[in-house]
């Protein structure tokens, strides 16, 4: 068993490239005004884009594009575990 810590992010803006590097099972939840594509996927007010890989630890990245201008409409909640003995990460 290893030992791990529940993480979260506030994303804001545009990322052509947000690391996943360490992240395991990260989801993506829309709590902005404004619909948001995370790597391909289009997530209105409220929708969550989940990777569910269990027993994988990510190391790649992924583009995140709001689709309004308007920077007070943007919010991208990202929780995420880690791992806390991994002398890789």
């Amino acid at each position: 068993m290893f030992r791990g810590k529940l993480q979260k992010k506030l994303i804001t803006k545009n990322e052509s490239s947000f690391s996943l590097e360490g992240f395991i099972n990260p989801t993506f939840t829309n709590i902005g005004v404004s619909s948001v594509m995370v790597d391909g996927e289009l997530l209105a007010t409220g929708e969550s884009f989940k990777v569910d890989l269990p027993n994988v630890v990510l190391s790649e990245a992924i583009q995140i594009t709001f689709l309004s201008a308007n920077k007070n409409e943007r919010q991208l909640s990202v929780r995420y575990g880690i791992l806390l003995d991994n002398p890789n990460l």
